[in-house]
């Protein structure tokens, strides 16, 4: 077999295919079968090359789409004009700018956590990645500014991120109503309060930007909804993430 001489182009070729297809079809109505059929001739040897799994694909894609955001988070945490607290709320700005929420309400997963187990275990590793990587040094520049009074940085750090993208944001944490996400907020900024760092002035967890027109969250798909019509409900189980993230790689957010 010749060698591939461009592997950048035939990665690109791929995410760009795979990207369209979760967009327009969703995530769990795409097969690889679908993204090498639509590679015009390319093997489905060669893509298994590069991706050993559709959920590697899923990650590639989000990973590139968020490179923008991520470049805009490092030039945040490497700005010595701002405090602590003041790059806390930029980080959450930049992430809430990001692709991410938009993208998983058009991939429509379903929301059922064990379904997507693996997308789980990811965001969960994600998340705690980066409430180390830019959570916590933004928390501690603050507290040697006087602009955050917080006793656990490192764990508040945790907290914050677990709470935010694993539970605040409805992606397989359904919410029956749209009052549950505004206690849900409520709460974890009553927790924030106690952990000594003031979030109220957030943008990203504000009703509009999770809640859709039509009376469901606007980061997923409505409980129980499967890639053929209506499944079984879904376990009541823990849930992974999504925010706009702050991650390393994906999507950045702090609340």
């Amino acid at each position: 077999m010749a060698r591939n001489k461009y592997p950048e182009e035939t990665v690109k070729r791929i995410l760009d295919v795979a990207e369209e297809l979760f967009m327009t079809r969703g995530y769990e109505r795409t097969t690889m079968a679908d993204i090498v059929d639509g590679l015009g001739g390319l093997t489905k040897g060669a893509v298994y090359h590069h991706f050993k799994s559709k959920e590697d694909i899923f990650e590639a894609v989000f990973e590139r789409a968020n490179r923008p955001v991520i470049e805009r988070i490092e030039r945040i945490m490497d700005d010595r004009s701002l405090t602590g607290h003041q790059k806390l709320l930029a980080l959450d700005a930049a992430s809430s700018d990001g692709p991410s929420a938009e993208m998983w309400r058009a991939m429509r997963l379903s929301a059922d956590p064990v379904r997507h187990a693996r997308i789980l275990a990811r965001e969960y590793a994600d998340v705690i990645e980066t409430a180390h990587r830019y959570i916590e040094p933004v928390i501690r520049e603050g507290i040697a500014d006087g602009s955050i009074a917080c006793a656990h940085p490192r764990e508040a750090a945790e907290a914050m991120m677990l709470l935010s993208n694993l539970w605040v944001v409805p992606l397989f944490c359904p919410l029956t109503e749209e009052a549950e996400y505004g206690r849900r907020v409520e709460v974890f900024m009553d927790i924030t309060r106690m952990l000594g760092i003031d979030l109220s002035a957030l943008s990203s967890l504000e009703d509009a930007r999770m809640w859709g027109e039509d009376g469901t969250p606007s980061v997923h798909a409505p409980a129980g909804e499967g890639p053929d019509g209506p499944a079984a409900p879904a376990p009541a189980t823990e849930q992974p993430a999504a925010p706009d993230g702050c991650r390393a790689e994906k999507k950045p957010e702090v609340g």
